[in-house]
């Protein structure tokens, strides 16, 4: 080799060698690399051939530079030995081989001495980077089957949420006169909450005027409350016939029984509250005809609201029967003469058959509609595999989106991870099982009076609330699962309230005849009574004393103590009754008597409040709260 090309071999070697500085050598922890290869090659004075063998070697290995150095000094020493021997370069280079090969060789024989830390470090990377292909494999397979994926709608079970209403006859149905009379009803006025309206009230006046003007549509109503089937067909859609009185409402999407229209529930308690109104102007002008008419009418509303075996529709029903009770206490307790005895026995007879509460039982919520609306969310969001089985789908994600979303819940992401969603989440044999043995565990409770209560149920429910696992994998249950203990509860103290209106009919007959009001309520069993209905929170004999000679109907109320028929008391002394009527459960009633931390009672009061519920004669509402106007009553015509 000439010098010139020696020298420009050199100047090449030390170019690249630069660009690695030794600030990056010391992050490395290279601190021998100082002495960069182009200057180890340019000193070894070795010919050309074997420089260039040596550099692409070292080079191939891609070793670290420390690493290289090491390298680049034994196969210096090799090949010097080599040229000593009297071998000439070309036969050295010959016989070394493949270079690529021996830079495989050498590199695999330095790494295996390099440190711990290293090591680790390097399966470390390796584990990780397996993990995320594994991830990345796994998810893609939950896509696949994600968007591969559709229902297959089998049933209807709008037309089973339907069959009742449909079956009824044309001329049984009461809605179309319901419908007749609500688009000529307009806005009525202000409510009011006088406790003695009268007619120099403004409010009042209006709703006298109100009451006249109307009275043929008020007619209607009656009427339409008398026919035996309310005849409303639930949809996803609004009739056309209906359209004027729900202007502009749709269901956002076509999801079958979980996206059915309801709004006649707020039109038929409307009529209900407006016939309200209307058995205290009766009230005031002593027609006891309307009095009674109007009971009738509210009761036979209540009927037709609970015709859906829905939950909203059973809770809708019991506000609207709590109004024909209170009316009938009141009347009751204010001016029992508007009512004759004829009258008496007719509406006893018809409060005590209340649909689910025939022979006086308590009035019971119904599951059926809860059961079709989750069996419809089936079908319409997992596969069928033709077996009972299948997997959670993009639409069965969707909604349960919503359903969050509607209900504030947080804990539920599924939209980012929808596929692996699907993917986690149990399949539609598992979920369904899952669901009906939870039912059937909220239709035991439902089925025990309140006194013997435990909720096993609401326990079960939780845990899908407090688990991430079981949220994950069955989604559907924490989210389509009734929470149905407040029904529950509104269902027992309508009965309670129920039951204290038969006792008051009771007692006015009782009092007519004999001229005195019993000492006992056994006095009124047999003959006026089947017998003396139950403490909905003890299980006890309903409470009843005379006071002052007159007699008092109540209930020990939620702490479960007998305080001879004082109800509770706000800080000024007033009555504050219905606190006491706030159910709270036997574990937590436990931990207050013993003066454990517990809830605390919106007024300051330790919650429950020490006080019984009195349930007849009503007793008024503080004026910090927000009550029923109590009737008007006038003299009774002679």
């Amino acid at each position: 080799m000439d010098a010139a090309a020696k020298d420009s071999s050199n100047d090449r070697i030390t170019i690249r060698d630069r660009l690695a500085t030794p600030v990056s050598d010391a992050l490395q922890g290279k601190w021998r690399a100082r002495a960069t290869l182009g200057r180890i090659l340019s000193n070894a004075g070795l010919p050309e051939s074997i420089t260039r063998l040596i550099e692409g070697i070292v080079r191939k290995s891609r070793l670290w530079r420390r690493e290289k150095v090491d390298v680049a000094n034994e196969l210096i020493a090799h090949f010097a030995d080599g040229l000593d021997a009297g071998r000439t370069p070309e036969q050295l280079v010959d016989d070394f081989g493949d270079p690529i090969r021996a830079a495989a060789l050498i590199r695999r024989a330095m790494k295996r001495n390099r440190p711990l830390w290293w090591r680790t470090q390097r399966r470390i990377g390796h584990g990780l980077g397996l993990l995320a292909l594994l991830l990345i494999g796994i998810y893609l397979y939950a896509l696949i089957l994600y968007l591969t994926g559709s229902p297959r709608i089998s049933h209807d079970f709008l037309a089973d949420l339907n069959a009742l209403p449909a079956a009824a006859p044309q001329a049984e149905r009461a809605w179309p006169l319901y419908r007749q009379a609500l688009l000529t009803l307009p806005t009525e006025p202000e409510h009011f909450n006088s406790s003695t309206p009268n007619h120099n009230d403004p409010k009042w006046q209006a709703w006298l005027e109100y009451l006249a003007a109307h009275d043929p549509e008020l007619q209607l109503v009656r009427r339409a409350a008398d026919k035996p089937a309310l005849g409303f067909l639930a949809s996803t859609s609004i009739d056309p016939l209906d359209t004027p009185l729900w202007p502009g409402l749709k269901s956002d999407a076509d999801r079958g029984v979980m996206s059915v229209l309801l709004p006649h529930l707020g039109s038929l308690r409307r009529v209900a509250r407006i016939l309200d109104i209307d058995i205290q102007r009766a009230a005031a002008a002593g027609d006891g005809a309307a009095v009674n008419a109007n009971i009738f009418a509210i009761i036979g509303i209540a009927e037709h609201t609970r015709e859906m075996p829905v939950l909203i529709n059973d809770l809708v029903s019991y506000a609207i029967f709590g109004l024909a009770v209170e009316d009938l206490k009141q009347i009751l307790a204010d001016s029992p003469q508007l009512l004759n005895d004829h009258q008496l026995r007719d509406l006893a007879h018809r409060i005590s058959s209340f649909p689910g509460a025939a022979g006086g039982g308590a009035i019971r919520i119904r599951l059926d509609g809860e059961r079709m609306f989750f069996h419809d969310f089936v079908q319409r969001s997992y596969t069928d595999d033709g077996c009972g089985d299948g997997r959670l789908t993009d639409a069965g994600i969707e909604f349960l989106s919503l359903v969050q979303a509607a209900n504030q819940m947080s804990g539920y992401e599924f939209e980012p991870l929808a596929p692996l969603t699907s993917l986690v989440a149990a399949g539609r044999r598992d979920v369904v099982a899952e669901y009906n043995k939870m039912m059937a565990l909220l239709e035991s409770d439902a089925a025990k009076p309140m006194w013997q209560w435990d909720h096993p149920a609401e326990q079960e429910v939780g845990k899908y609330l407090d688990s991430i696992w079981l949220r994950m994998r069955y989604p559907p249950m924490a989210l389509l699962v009734p929470a149905v203990s407040k029904a529950q509860v509104q269902g027992e103290l309508m009965s309670q309230q129920r039951d204290a209106a038969l006792l008051a009919i009771a007692l006015e007959l009782h009092h007519r005849r004999h001229g005195h009001w019993p000492q006992s309520l056994t006095e009124l069993a047999p003959a006026l009574l089947p017998q003396v209905p139950v403490d909905r929170f003890d299980g006890q004999p309903i409470r009843y004393r005379l006071i002052d000679g007159k007699p008092l109907i109540y209930s020990v109320g939620s702490d479960r103590d007998d305080d001879a028929g004082q109800p509770p008391r706000e800080a000024d002394g007033s009555p504050n009754n219905q606190s006491a009527a706030r159910w709270i459960s036997a574990g937590k009633l436990a931990q207050v008597k013993a003066g454990q931390p517990s809830f605390q009672y919106p007024t300051a009061q330790q919650y429950p409040p020490d006080g019984d519920w009195i349930l007849w004669p009503p007793v008024p509402a503080p004026p910090s709260q927000p009550g029923r106007a109590s009737l008007m009553i006038a003299p009774p015509n002679n």
